[in-house]
């Protein structure tokens, strides 16, 4: 159960009460949680926060997400918030956190309706598609959600592994720099067509990379690092991102010598075989793991 009154965009407090329930699995995050609960009863906000964010360290939960935004919403960290909220909307498909999701973070929500063919029409009742453009008030980027009628067999397999839903999502795709990049394609062949060159290149890398550098002072956990695609639609490399990067802890130049290396050889990668979407081959967005 919610409870909540409003107090910076009326927003004062906006609690679940904390229960003991199955919601939570680890007990220390379930007494952080309900630690945080009582502060905020003791409307001590800044002691709430920071007992949401610990007990989120140690298990997420639609709750802690939904009560840990409410609180960076009231010291005024909406970008957090808005985090918070879109995976609590989309991870656990809580259809509270997705409102408020829509409600605060975004600029705006347009709707366009196609037919089987995938053409423009502007009658809904006739529609076989639509896709939802999602502004976000914090993000350059737009997000674009294809939507498949009756479809349905997407499985979004959310918080809980064991219990798969079924979704009408057909695509997910965003614009960057004005190009749209599809990140999921309903049966796509992409990732298997093209497993065999990335596990190649992913391979070749990591030997790359050990043979030139000494990594012995990154412990294990550190020794992986995500790397992100643009692919266009010929295949070609446009351009790469490195994510969740452990090189940071190393000296400026070094570090910067190492993020140049691992670009240039990702963006002269062999040509990948392009996705396709309904028969159109398309720009990809793709990401994978390298290990050191």
């Amino acid at each position: 159960m919610r409870t909540f009154v409003v107090g910076i965009l009326s927003l004062i407090s906006l609690l679940s009460y904390g229960q003991k329930s199955s919601k939570y699995t680890n007990k220390d995050a379930l007494e952080y949680y309900n630690q945080g609960i009582i502060a905020c009863n003791m409307n001590n906000i800044k002691l709430a926060d920071s007992l949401f964010y610990k007990s989120l360290k140690l298990e997420a939960t639609k709750d802690g997400l939904f009560n840990h935004a409410m609180t960076r919403l009231m010291l005024l960290d909406t970008c957090t918030a808005c985090q918070d909220l879109k995976i609590a909307g989309n991870l656990f498909f809580d259809s509270e956190s997705k409102e408020k999701y829509y409600k605060i973070c975004l600029n705006k929500v347009d709707t366009i309706y196609f037919d089987k063919k995938f053409q423009k029409i502007y009658n809904p009742k006739e529609y076989k598609y639509f896709e939802e453009y999602i502004e976000p008030k914090f993000d350059s980027s737009i997000y674009i959600v294809t939507h498949k009628k009756n479809h349905y067999s997407t499985q979004a397999l959310g918080a809980d592994i064991f219990k798969p839903k079924g979704v009408d999502i057909y695509a997910l795709s965003i614009i960057i720099d004005s190009i749209r990049f599809y990140s999921f394609i309903f049966s796509s062949t992409f990732e298997e067509n093209n497993k065999k060159r990335i596990d190649y290149f992913e391979e070749f890398l990591t030997r790359y990379l050990n043979n030139k550098y000494d990594f012995g002072n990154l412990s294990y956990r550190d020794r992986y690092f995500k790397v992100q695609l643009l692919v266009n639609s010929e295949g070609q490399i446009y351009n790469c991102y490195i994510l969740d990067n452990p090189f940071d802890i190393m000296d400026g130049t070094l570090r910067d010598e190492i993020k140049s290396e691992i670009k240039y050889n990702i963006l002269n990668m062999p040509k990948l075989t392009p996705d396709s979407f309904l028969g159109t081959q398309v720009n990809r967005l793709y990401e994978f793991t390298i290990g050191l």
